[in-house]
């Protein structure tokens, strides 16, 4: 095929891509241009490339107010799922060998154990979505490490990091928390729930920022209770000019983080709290509006991820796709999972639209 073909035929399939509810949106145009500006920089160099080593401190700086009010050690991934990764290894490192997780976990938890050769302890859910946290306090000891999101991705539950806190300090654990989705507003969410602070008990924390920023995909954060853990995660690379590289990856694109670096800044200048009130707002919108419509959820809503149940979703999912529209799915098929991010809680009015049109005349 001649490239003039392969491209025309690349861009007629990109006009059908059409997911509603995803967790990867385009980037507001100022931030998509900005990250062409940098497309060329590599994130695996910072000390070669200023704008970068700058937008690392920034949002390690920004991203530690934000959730904690306090600055914290960290520094940047390719996303949640590698920064899961690392904080398990840091964890195996010192000396941690089981990883206790809820089944709700995101799949990059159990696949970071398998890697790393650490035991995995999958603990089941009630309901599809609450930890059985008295199976946690029977199997959790010392030397595990146990896993909670806040903002599950399949239902946007919370698990109680307080109560598990205190089950890790009970039986010589450490807690590792993947807030890919939540991370900006956690301090907006179930005070009952959520970590105040990071310490030695819960000691690291996983963040995206291409979901509530929406910043380009490709760059994440990992925060730690202090910079011992955040130094184990460097390797010596004595051909570039630090001598060291962080992470998994060696060359990366350099354009998500400082794209992702100026995506806070938006954030952070239009207000954490009134982002996660209009992200809040919106879900409630969506789930009373389409509850006319026969869709419900499996709990209070929690954070902005929904889980929207249908007694007859096969057929409401054939007609989304036939509508030219595609979804994920959640517990186990029974519903339409839909993350209420920046651009859906300006215009919800679009989810609320396919979703009742998919649902009429299905019993």
């Amino acid at each position: 095929m001649d490239p003039g073909s392969l491209l025309r035929s690349l861009l007629k399939l990109r006009g059908e891509a059409r997911v509603i509810g995803g967790m990867t949106p385009k980037p507001i145009q100022p931030v998509a241009e900005l990250c062409k500006l940098f497309i060329d920089e590599n994130a695996g160099d910072p000390k070669s490339y200023p704008a970068v080593e700058e937008s690392i401190r920034y949002i390690i700086k920004t991203i530690s107010r934000m959730a904690f009010n306090r600055i914290y050690s960290g520094w940047v991934t390719s996303g949640a799922s590698e920064a899961n990764l690392l904080a398990l290894y840091a964890a195996r490192e010192e000396g941690y060998r089981r990883v206790v997780y809820p089944a709700s976990a995101h799949y990059s938890i159990p696949k970071s154990a398998r890697l790393l050769g650490m035991e995995a302890v999958e603990v089941e859910v009630e309901d599809g979505y609450r930890p059985r946290l008295d199976v946690v306090e029977e199997v959790a000891g010392r030397g595990d490490v146990l896993v909670a999101t806040i903002g599950t991705t399949e239902t946007g539950f919370i698990d109680p990091v307080k109560r598990l806190r205190e089950i890790a300090l009970e039986k010589g654990a450490r807690i590792h928390v993947d807030a890919a989705f939540t991370g900006p507003i956690i301090r907006y969410l179930d005070p009952g729930k959520v970590p105040e602070v990071l310490d030695d008990v819960v000691a690291t924390i996983s963040i995206d920022l291409h979901k509530i920023p929406e910043a380009p995909m490709g760059v994440g954060v990992l925060l730690s209770s202090g910079d011992r853990i955040i130094r184990r995660l460097f390797n010596k690379a004595p051909y570039i000019p630090s001598g060291e590289q962080f992470g998994v990856l060696g060359t990366r694109p350099g354009c998500p983080v400082v794209a992702g670096a100026y995506s806070l800044a938006l954030l952070e200048e239009r207000g954490v709290g009134r982002v996660a009130g209009e992200l809040m707002n919106a879900s409630r919108r969506i789930v009373e509006e389409l509850e006319a419509h026969g869709y419900h959820t499996p709990h209070r809503i929690e954070t902005p991820i929904l889980c929207l149940l249908h007694d007859d979703i096969h057929r409401v999912t054939g007609r989304i796709n036939s509508m030219g529209y595609r979804v994920y799915r959640c517990l186990y098929g029974k519903g339409i999972r839909v993350a209420v991010m920046p651009h859906i809680a300006r215009r919800p009015e679009e989810v609320i639209d396919v979703l009742s049109r998919a649902s009429r005349g299905v019993r």
